[in-house]
């Protein structure tokens, strides 16, 4: 991918969210407008064959949107910040350990459908990064309960 140019693939993503008569503006809220933004992609390459050049342009700027949402809203103030992949993709990572990729999480919303929901990526990326939930830890588990305290 490059240089990662966020501020113009952000600017991308709000006049393009203009031009289909929604707007995003970096709150809690804003991530059911790019839901619904993400659902007309997944229609239309439904309904006229994928492209997966187009729909990873599209999920570049929804993605990077979706992650700076995230910054904006908790993620940076618990130390994440955007960083690149060893293959240049974008994510936003605190450590070696801990990282999420919101523009992947994009491309999947456009190619599968709301099973694939943002919003749901983005509730659970924001309890992740507080701490109350450990990926692959199952209820139950021996030593959860002291953990979930």
């Amino acid at each position: 991918m490059g240089v990662f140019e966020k501020e113009a693939i952000l600017r991308s993503a709000e006049d393009q969210a203009s031009r289909l008569g929604r707007s995003l503006d970096y709150s809690d809220g804003s991530i059911e407008v790019l839901e619904g933004i993400l659902e007309l992609y997944a229609r239309y390459f439904r309904e006229n064959g994928p492209d997966d050049q187009k729909i990873w342009n599209q999920a570049v700027l929804y993605g990077t949107y979706l992650g700076e949402t995230l910054l904006r809203n908790g993620l940076a103030d618990l130390g994440y910040r955007w960083a690149l992949t060893e293959n240049g993709l974008p994510v936003l990572a605190k450590d070696g350990r801990n990282q999420m990729s919101p523009i992947t999480k994009a491309e999947k919303r456009i190619q599968n459908g709301p099973e694939d929901s943002v919003k749901s990526f983005y509730d659970v990326a924001k309890v992740i990064a507080q701490g109350k939930l450990i990926p692959g830890r199952r209820t139950g588990e021996p030593g959860a309960e002291e953990e979930s305290r």
